[in-house]
């Protein structure tokens, strides 16, 4: 069990942990760190925690995660960095709850092929508007 703010930098680094499947980041955390899930290629399923604090997910934080296809942010959040999904490209849904859009960093990394973003129906106008949200191609609401 994490109790830690930080899920750490780098935290997965040199294999350790290759095979996880699955992610339960517990609701005190409020950033999780550069590359702190990078390549962890088998890597399906992260969940927050109801009532999550979450409000940073960084730079390269779940890159090269080639088996996760769709990911939901809690409404928390307020920095969020585009190249956290690099090279995740089977990445097809982004869920973000924010109703505000939260600042999108490294707004030069691509986006995932075909991904659609998923926002609060009274926020879509936001996204479309806020700077680099543009980037994604489709912004829908979340279905109810």
């Amino acid at each position: 069990e994490m109790t830690s703010s930080l899920v750490g930098s780098e935290m997965c680094i040199r294999d350790r942990c290759r095979n996880i499947k699955r992610i339960d980041i517990p609701k005190s955390v409020t950033i999780i760190g550069e590359n702190a899930f990078q390549g962890c290629t088998n890597l399906e399923t992260v969940s927050f925690g109801q009532n999550s604090k979450l409000q940073t997910i960084s730079d390269g934080a779940f890159a090269r995660c080639t088996s996760l296809k769709e990911i939901e942010i809690p409404a928390s959040i307020t920095v969020l960095y585009l190249s956290a999904f690099s090279e995740c490209d089977n990445l097809k849904t982004i869920i973000c709850h924010a109703t505000l859009p939260p600042r999108l960093n490294n707004a030069s990394a691509t986006v995932p092929e075909n991904c659609v973003l998923y926002v609060p129906n009274e926020a879509i106008s936001l996204y479309r508007e806020a700077t680099n949200w543009n980037r994604f191609k489709t912004i829908l609401p979340i279905p109810e």
